[in-house]
């Protein structure tokens, strides 16, 4: 069995309850020391990153994450922070947005054990791959939410080789984005392609005596979210170590 353990690092900022919090509205984006894109990156952001806007400059707003994080960022990137509306989704739920048909195999019985830590929300796509490497032809078999602090089992899968694409995030809700319905996490979406895959398969061994012992592979993976408020410098670490993709990569 082989247990895969992801931790990623991202600036949270609090939630506070008032005007002036605005959200980033591009898929990803960077905030820069000066109020000039050839200056230093100061870290890359991305779409639904709450931001704190402290003054402005021309096309520029120099704005705050969290407690500490401050850089400058093009205006025309960041929008007032939109309503929206908590969905009420269980562990194991395929969210709405999403139209796959599940495929079982229940002559097999394996498993993948899917689990997040406190303050880790997930929705988790199975891959079957086509070929040897990713490619867009690869099908979704499964698709499922898992609550924060929660462990879900995937069972029955067909055999092949597998991988698994994950969006993160808290709240899971659903608003309005340029006048059409939009639904995801509200606080800190990432996406990731994880780097490992699983092979699903049954082996078979035959013993002395002439009888077969047969050993069906699965599998767990621990999802984990960790949130750093303080150091500045995890808050890069997540781009460099992580095969972070955009949304769009991630539906599909």
């Amino acid at each position: 069995m082989k247990r895969l353990a992801i931790v990623l690092f991202l600036i949270a900022g609090v939630i506070e309850a008032f005007a002036g919090i605005y959200v980033v509205k591009v898929k990803q984006t960077q905030l820069y020391n000066e109020p000039d894109a050839n200056s230093k990156v100061v870290v890359n952001v991305q779409y639904g990153t709450q931001v704190k806007i402290l003054k402005e400059s021309g096309d520029w707003s120099m704005v705050q994450i969290g407690k500490k994080q401050k850089g400058w960022i093009w205006t025309k990137y960041v929008e007032e922070a939109p309503e929206w509306k908590k969905l009420k989704l269980k562990t194991g739920n395929a969210p709405h947005k999403y139209a796959v048909k599940p495929i079982y195999d229940k002559n097999i019985d394996n498993y993948l054990n899917l689990s997040t830590s406190k303050g880790t929300e997930a929705i988790v796509k199975l891959m079957k791959m086509s070929e040897e490497t990713v490619t867009f032809a690869d099908t979704c078999v499964r698709i499922a939410y898992i609550a924060s602090n929660s462990t879900y089992t995937m069972k029955n899968i067909p055999l092949g080789r597998y991988y698994i694409k994950v969006a993160y995030g808290r709240e899971y809700s659903k608003t309005t984005i340029d006048g059409e319905e939009y639904e995801g996490f509200r606080y800190y979406p990432l996406f990731e392609l994880m780097q490992s895959t699983y092979e699903f398969k049954v082996s078979r061994e035959i013993q002395e005596d002439g009888s077969v012992i047969e050993s069906i592979s699965s599998y767990q993976a621990s999802l984990s979210l960790e949130v750093a408020e303080e150091d500045d410098n995890n808050a890069e670490s997540v781009y460099e170590n992580h095969n972070l993709i955009t949304e769009s990569v991630f539906e599909k």
